[in-house]
């Protein structure tokens, strides 16, 4: 399939072909969502018509897509476009190694070693880029010059890493065509046919073992590398013949011509490719981290000899000089990592995981791993509502356990203690209760009303969460047998998923993420903690840390109880780090993920267990009748909470997204490019709402210290900052149709200020406001233990009205949009259903209290819905996707 310039293939823009690769032509473009080039690289029709391989190539691709190295070139996507599959990946600008060598023979041959086309720089760059995927347990399996890009700069980048097995056929020993004929098991080969030119480039640098159709490790690419070394310095291929049988049994049977590489080369090199060129596996070098050493001893020592002149001190042992290179390393990237990381505090090297993508329908989320590590529980959505599943973690076979559709959605799970049931709650607005049901299936059994994230401790009673008086999620211990229920000191967000809470094995003490009781509102952001259970006394942990107050905390304990795993976002990497339950000790970095997850857990042999979500915000306009949604504008961010949603006079819609990992309020043209709307270097985030004609109101700066600002539309230019709201967590924005006065939520309360500054007044209590365009009222959210409940307030205060919803529908726990009040005063709210784990979009006519969903082709969660000055209604639209994953540490 060909792609013409100017062609959109989804939110990219084709600029030029940029050449045709082993497995498919190769475009350049333009991302127009985040004003970048990629790389556009068309799979092979075969493939994407092969449900199964495209299934299997989807698992492998997340993989892959998780690898981050400075010499590899990343994977950022899989789109589908007229029936075909289109990788995007980062368009690495240069010429390949192929090209290089084709046209700078000589030059490369003869350089000397530290110049710019120095053979062995470039070769200890591919040893790098190598050495970061073999870690992960991920082979090349196509390793070659035309796979290899050197930059301008001199960067050399790894290109289609991994892609080899992610497009190869099924297959096993026995099985026809891959042994029929050898060729086959070059991916260039199965993806070109006949092409001579390319199947000669591609069999000169396969292994032994591959051209024999045998199993792949990381020994091919090994191989590899040591024919593009040996290139790199003698100006010829390894091994070559008139024809590709005559290639083959060169690979086979022949012998590189040692003599042809030039006479300076160092021994160490000489020694090292007879190593990495041996064609019996076992005898050959077994770690590319080995050949890294030796390139890097090869650049310290170019003179080195074979014998010592007399009255020469002779050099060390190479043992020796191996032994301090590697510990010079190792410890160079350990304080590298800890200075960046944890300040002070040393941390040890990152353990090594082995991933595995689990199975599961498109969106399955929450693992939790049953006692004996055979079965996994976790939250399946089915028809649009969450229900029990549990999966068979050997063989992937899976099965949903509850069926009922009119209590509400699930949001956390656990097992009981012998592994027997599965605790779970049901959430419809608010908490609905705890539940049971056996690992079996069968009938749902409520335990404990009002009440939701069960954990289990080893006595049998429960930690749960219920909201207090206050309207605070407090955390509770339950005894089921007994029904006693004891309040705790802490409370967690009340617009998390599920409550970030996890008891110890010991049953002695928890961990969470939230507030004590008694911190008071001078230290209003949450922070994590350990209780007591015995006294209830608290203590945080790794005070040192910022941890962001979002709708999301995934935590989990060891399965030692020594330490606290939490997910904590660093640029656009996704970190798990492990914090020591003592307190004492370094903060660990166990792995990182581009995608962020929800939920984790750890079992008993130390896998963890985590789901991957692949949310994407889309700005969509619609129809109060309904319909399919119109999408101005879009962002690859993963979701960041409620969206603050508005079109500004141009027609230009708002965006909060994460750029270079820092939050960035964006302004995005209908169907065009978004780009940084304020005019400043530090962080700018929602909530946000439109100030008069002119400009905006929105936080400024980190959560743990933002401030109100206020920006000009036309410049992005930060025009004040308002200093009677400095020390206050914002919680929501709006501001009277005059643009004179901005009302926010801070401390559960409503508040006004003047749009220029002044002494806050407060107006009573409230969790999201909305400003009526009469100028007299606010519409306020109140978010209580039975609901969300909606009243009228005067904007000079006083008595509330309350406003009548009457309807089966319930209001969701999402903020009001900030223009969600329409002129004739029919208000856009986010509602739930019982039978839909997706929040929707309705409408309340206040004076009768009626209730009409919007009824919109979309599946996914809608959000911060507002109206437009010409009667159409604009949403923030969240389509879901998320897969499980288990991570085994890998000795």
């Amino acid at each position: 399939m060909k792609l013409s310039p100017g062609l959109r293939v989804g939110a990219y823009e084709v600029l030029a072909p940029a050449g045709a690769g082993g497995m498919g032509e190769v475009y350049r473009a333009r991302d127009t969502r985040l004003g970048r080039e990629v790389a556009l690289k068309v799979l092979p029709e075969m493939f994407s018509a092969d449900p199964e391989r495209l299934a299997r190539f989807e698992r492998e691709a997340q993989v892959l897509a998780a690898l981050s190295h400075p010499n590899i070139a990343g994977i950022y996507g899989l789109e589908e476009w007229e029936g075909n599959r289109i990788l995007v990946l980062e368009f690495v600008p240069g010429e390949t190694l192929a090209e290089l060598l084709e046209k700078t023979k000589l030059e490369i041959r003869n350089s000397k070693i530290g110049s710019s086309s120095d053979p062995l720089g470039i070769a200890r760059q591919i040893t790098e880029g190598l050495d970061a995927a073999h870690s992960k347990g991920i082979v090349h399996r196509d390793l070659k010059p035309a796979n290899i890009k050197v930059t301008p700069e001199g960067k050399v980048k790894i290109l289609d890493f991994g892609l080899a097995k992610a497009l190869e056929v099924e297959s096993g020993p026995g099985v026809g065509a891959i042994h029929e004929s050898p060729l086959q098991n070059s991916p260039t080969l199965t993806a070109l046919g006949t092409r001579e030119g390319v199947i000669l480039g591609t069999a000169a640098y396969m292994s032994p073992e591959q051209a024999r159709g045998k199993r792949l490790d990381k020994r091919t690419d090994i191989w590899s590398f040591a024919c593009i070394l040996y290139e790199l310095l003698a100006g010829r291929q390894t091994f070559s013949g008139e024809t590709v049988s005559d290639t083959l049994v060169a690979v086979l049977k022949g012998e590189p011509d040692w003599q042809a590489l030039p006479a300076a080369t160092p021994p160490g090199i000489r020694r090292l490719l007879r190593r990495c060129l041996e064609k019996d596996p076992p005898r050959r070098l077994h770690d590319i981290a080995d050949a890294r050493i030796e390139i890097e001893d090869a650049l310290a020592q170019p003179a080195e000899t074979a014998e010592v002149p007399e009255g020469v001190t002779p050099a060390r042992p190479r043992r020796a000089r191996y032994r301090e290179l590697f510990a010079g390393l190792i410890l160079a990237v350990m304080a590298a990592s800890a200075g960046v990381w944890f300040g002070k505090k040393q941390a040890p090297a990152s353990p090594q995981w082995a991933g595995d993508s689990l199975a599961g329908p498109r969106v399955a989320i929450g693992p939790r791993i049953s006692p004996d590590g055979h079965t996994l529980a976790f939250q399946a959505v089915v028809d649009g509502l969450t229900q029990v599943a549990v999966m068979d973690t050997e063989s992937g076979d899976w099965t949903v356990l509850t069926k009922n559709r009119s209590r509400g959605y699930v949001t956390e799970l656990n097992w009981s203690l012998d592994g027997t049931e599965i605790y779970f709650d049901r959430e419809y607005s608010a908490p609905h209760g705890i539940y049971t049901v056996s690992r079996f299936g069968g009938e749902e059994r409520l335990i404990l009303e009002d009440a939701m994230g069960p954990e289990v401790f080893p006595d049998g009673s429960l930690l749960v969460v219920r909201v207090n008086k206050e309207r605070n999620f407090q955390l509770h211990r339950f005894w089921p047998e007994s029904g006693r229920l004891e309040p705790l000191n802490g409370t967690v967000l009340d617009t998390a998923v599920c409550p970030p809470v996890r008891p110890f094995r010991d049953g002695k003490e928890a961990a969470f993420f939230g507030k004590t009781l008694g911190q008071g509102e001078r230290d209003a952001l949450p922070h994590l903690y350990v209780i007591d259970l015995t006294s209830g006394k608290t203590r945080r942990l790794a005070p040192e840390l910022e941890l962001p107050a979002v709708y999301y905390f995934p935590i989990a304990v060891t399965s030692d109880d020594r330490s606290v795993l939490i997910e904590l976002r660093d640029g656009d990497l996704n970190r798990v780090i492990s914090i020591p339950r003592n307190g004492s000790g370094p903060i660990r970095t166990l792995l990182s993920l581009t995608l962020r997850p929800w939920f984790m857990d750890v079992g008993k042999d130390g896998s963890l267990y985590l789901d991957q979500q692949n949310p994407q915000l889309e700005i969509l306009r619609f129809s109060p009748s309904g319909g399919t949604p119109e999408v101005l504008a879009g962002s690859e961010t993963p979701y960041p909470g409620s969206q603050s949603t508005f079109q500004i006079a141009d027609g230009r819609v708002l965006l909060d997204s994460i750029v270079a990992g820092r939050s960035r309020l964006q302004l995005a043209k209908p169907g065009g490019d978004a780009a940084p709307f304020i005019a400043t270097k530090e962080e700018s985030s929602e909530p946000a709402c439109q100030v008069g004609e002119g400009e905006v109101a929105f936080l400024l700066g980190p959560r743990s210290g933002a401030v109100v600002a206020v920006a000009s539309i036309a410049d992005g230019r930060i025009v004040r900052r308002l200093k009677g709201v400095e020390g206050s967590e914002v919680g929501d924005l709006a501001a009277s149709p005059d643009g004179k006065t901005l009302y926010y939520v801070a401390s559960r309360s409503v508040w006004a200020i003047p749009a220029t500054d002044g002494q806050p007044r407060r107006i009573g209590p409230g969790d999201g406001v909305a400003a009526d365009p009469n100028g007299n009222d606010l519409i306020v959210q109140i978010f209580e233990k039975e609901g969300v409940r909606l009243v009228r307030v005067p904007v000079s205060g006083g008595p509330e009205q309350p406003i009548l919803f009457q309807s089966r529908l319930r209001q969701a726990p999402a903020l009001i949009g900030p223009n969600a009040i329409g002129k004739d005063g029919r208000v856009l709210l986010t509602v739930t259903a019982a039978d839909s784990w997706f929040y929707a979009a309705a409408i309340l006519d206040p004076r009768r209290g009626k209730v009409d969903r919007i009824p919109l082709n979309f599946t996914g969660d809608l959000t911060g819905t507002v109206w437009q000055s010409d009667g159409r209604i604009l949403s923030a639209g969240w389509p879901q996707k998320a897969t499980l994953w288990r991570f085994r540490p890998v000795p």
